[in-house]
């Protein structure tokens, strides 16, 4: 019997490439390394932002206090351990009232024919690593758990559908392969904000990419990146996000903008609304020397709290030795 978990599917009714730590480029050579890059430092710094996004569209429930833990997002062929590894966007687990289950992100720039391909070997790679794990507990019956799976393209065309699809057969059984297609383009500025999808908030002046490598229609572009800047603002304000989150979201538009607009004479004029550098951004320096420092004060109050108790027992050690000589 073929024991494989079925995906959910509805039929009763960026970028992401194969790449090795060893031949990844230097973010100035590739856009699609910077729209990676970004990514990926959402989802390691902010994980809270990852719960909306499952839950729109794999139609869970997670609350706010759901746990999320980051998971290894390399993968090797056991069999083959020479092979390079395969690396994931992000691969993470949330836990919530005692129910547990694993996610995949990829994000794709683009349309990519082989991309269904990938997202399946990466799927296999992560449930054979996982088996491998529990083998010994029963090796003659086994069950391959695939994670949950969604492609997040940042661009997409018009005949791009809602689900990749494959059909895994053995035998004469049929197992319906679905994972989700997230096209970032068709949302709007606001109902990015009202969903709560902030991952997708340093992409949206991707839509106007075009304009910006022509020099065209400059005036119209940057009324949008004062949009940005506007709501990124309300949301602060509104306590949506943090002041923290707001300054990092900012940094990371201006990351991708400045990617977008490399070639356009208007770069400066777009770029100069946003302040900072992306990926490492002031606010996450600041926040981290905080941790550091709170981390430092907190040793040396255990640190005193141990030489104090020390010197407590060599106190008692002393008096006990006094009371036996008057005895």
């Amino acid at each position: 019997m073929l024991m494989v978990r079925k995906k959910k599917s509805n039929d009763n009714n960026t970028a992401v490439y194969e790449k090795s730590s060893s031949k990844r480029k230097p973010v100035s050579e590739s856009s699609s390394q910077v729209y990676d890059d970004v990514i990926k430092t959402e989802c390691e710094r902010h994980t809270r932002w990852l719960i909306p996004l499952i839950n729109h569209y794999f139609h869970t429930d997670y609350s706010g206090h759901a746990q999320i833990e980051l998971l290894r997002n390399e993968h090797h062929i056991t069999i083959h351990p020479d092979l390079e590894g395969r690396i994931t966007d992000a691969y993470f687990r949330i836990s919530e009232n005692g129910n547990t289950q694993t996610y995949h992100l990829e994000c794709q720039s683009k349309g990519d024919g082989t991309m269904v391909i990938r997202i399946l070997e990466y799927d296999f790679l992560i449930a054979l690593e996982n088996l491998t794990s529990r083998l010994e507990a029963n090796q003659y019956n086994v069950e391959i758990r695939l994670p949950e799976t969604m492609v997040m393209y940042l661009r997409h065309s018009n005949n791009m559908p809602e689900e990749f699809h494959a059909r895994i057969c053995y035998h004469d059984q049929q197992i319906n392969y679905v994972a989700p297609i997230v096209k970032v383009q068709s949302y709007e500025l606001e109902e990015m904000a009202e969903a709560k999808l902030y991952l997708f908030i340093p992409f949206y002046l991707m839509r106007y990419g075009d304009l910006i490598r022509k020099d065209q229609d400059i005036d119209r572009v940057e009324e949008e990146v004062l949009r940005v800047l506007a709501l990124l603002e309300k949301l602060r304000g509104n306590g949506e996000i943090s002041s923290y989150e707001e300054i990092e979201l900012l940094q990371f538009t201006k990351n991708v903008l400045g990617k977008i607009s490399e070639h356009s004479k208007n770069q400066e004029r777009l770029v100069a609304h946003m302040k900072g550098n992306i990926i490492e951004t002031d606010a996450h320096r600041i926040y981290a020397q905080g941790e550091a420092h709170g981390k430092k004060q907190m040793q040396e109050l255990v640190e005193r709290k141990e030489k104090a108790l020390q010197e407590a027992e060599e106190r008692i050690r002393q008096l006990e030795m006094q009371l036996r000589q008057t005895k």
